[in-house]
C-alpha cells in the first residue's frame, strides 16, 4: 500500500499488505480502511495502517460514499450478502443469495434502504435467438451491439431487497446480458447503472426496464461513478472518459509515458468530485471535477 499526498502525489509511506489488493476505502471519518485483496477483506487502522483484522470468507465488496456501509459477498456456508458497518464491522443484515448463482455485482443504495443484486448471464427462453448472419448489415457500434443482445437468448436477473424487512421488492430479468467480468452497479436515484469491462452496459428504470448505452473506451479496465450516479469515470488503454448524465462526454488526457501502451486501472473520488486515477504504468493522475488534468505523477 502506498500513502500519497494528495495535492502533490509524493509517496510518504509504503506498507507491505502481502496480498494483490482489489480495491480500498476509508470510513468518513478515515480511522479505518478496509482493503479487499485476493484472499479475502482486511481491516487496517486509517492512521498507522496496522492489520487489524482479516475475513478470508469474504470475497468481495461494494462500497456506500459517504454512508459508512459497505456490502460483501460470502461464498461460503452461509452463503449471502452482508451489510456492513465499516466503523465496527458489525453485520447490519444478512441477504441469503440462491447457492446456484453467483452474484457478479451489487451495491446498496445511497440512503442505505435497498440493496441491488445482479445474477450472471444466464438462457432466457423468452427470447427469440438471432442468428448473426441475420444481423442486419446496416448496423454499426451501439446499435448492431444492442440488436445482438437482443437476440442471443441470454438475460440477466435484477433483484432489490429492502434493508428493512429484507424482503425481494423488485426481482426482474432483462434482454440485457453480457459475460464480460468487471461488472458494477451504480444507483442513480431510483435508477441503476451496470458498467462492465467489455463497454456494453446498461441504465435499467425504476421498473428494471433496461436502455442500452456504451461509454466513450473501447473496454472499461477500470470505471467508477459518483455517489448520486450522475457521473461516471471510466478508462481502457491510453484513453479514460468523463460521463455526466447531461450533457457531452470529457476525454481525459494523460501524457503519454514511453515504452508499453499505458491502461486506466482503477478511480477514486474525492468528496469535492475530484478523481484520481492509477494507471498499469505505475502512475496516478489527478483529475478536477470537470475532468481536466491536474497532476499526473510515478508511484513507486
Amino acid at each position: 500500500l502506498y500513502e500519497v499526498d494528495p495535492n502533490t502525489l509524493e509517496v510518504k509511506r509504503r506498507v507491505y499488505l502481502g496480498r494483490r489488493v482489489s480495491q480500498m476505502a476509508f470510513t468518513q471519518d478515515a480511522s479505518r480502511l478496509w482493503v479487499e485483496s485476493t484472499k479475502g477483506i482486511h481491516i487496517l487502522d486509517g492512521k498507522t495502517l496496522e492489520l487489524l483484522e482479516t475475513r478470508d470468507k469474504i470475497e468481495r465488496m461494494a462500497v456506500v460514499p459517504g454512508l459508512d456501509r459497505l456490502v460483501v459477498y460470502q461464498r461460503r456456508r452461509p452463503s449471502g450478502l452482508q451489510v456492513l458497518d465499516m466503523k465496527t464491522g458489525e453485520t447490519l443484515r444478512a441477504v441469503p443469495v440462491e447457492s446456484r448463482s453467483t452474484p457478479v455485482a451489487f451495491a446498496l443504495s445511497p440512503d442505505g434502504s435497498k440493496v441491488a443484486l445482479l445474477h450472471g448471464r444466464a438462457k432466457l427462453e423468452s427470447e427469440t435467438k438471432v442468428a448473426r448472419a441475420d444481423v442486419p448489415k446496416e448496423l454499426r457500434g451501439a446499435a448492431r451491439n444492442e440488436f445482438m443482445q437482443r437476440g442471443d437468448g441470454y438475460g440477466q436477473r435484477l433483484v432489490l431487497f429492502d434493508m428493512g424487512s429484507g424482503e425481494i421488492v423488485r426481482d426482474t430479468t432483462s434482454w440485457f446480458a453480457t459475460s464480460s467480468g468487471a461488472h458494477r452497479l451504480f444507483w442513480r436515484g431510483e435508477e441503476l447503472l451496470v458498467v462492465t469491462y467489455d463497454n456494453q452496459n446498461a441504465r435499467f428504470d425504476a421498473k428494471g426496464e433496461a436502455t442500452y448505452f456504451e461509454l466513450g473506451n473501447s473496454y472499461n479496465y477500470a470505471h467508477f461513478a459518483s455517489p448520486d450516479g450522475r457521473v461516471v469515470w471510466s478508462g481502457g488503454l491510453a484513453k479514460g472518459t468523463l460521463t455526466p448524465a447531461e450533457g457531452a462526454a470529457v476525454p481525459l488526457e494523460l501524457p503519454a509515458p514511453g515504452g508499453f501502451p499505458e491502461y486506466y486501472k482503477a478511480f477514486s473520488l474525492a468528496n469535492d468530485g475530484t478523481a484520481f486515477a492509477g494507471t498499469t504504468a505505475f502512475r496516478v493522475a489527478r483529475f478536477d471535477a470537470k475532468g481536466q488534468l491536474v497532476k499526473v505523477a510515478p508511484i513507486y
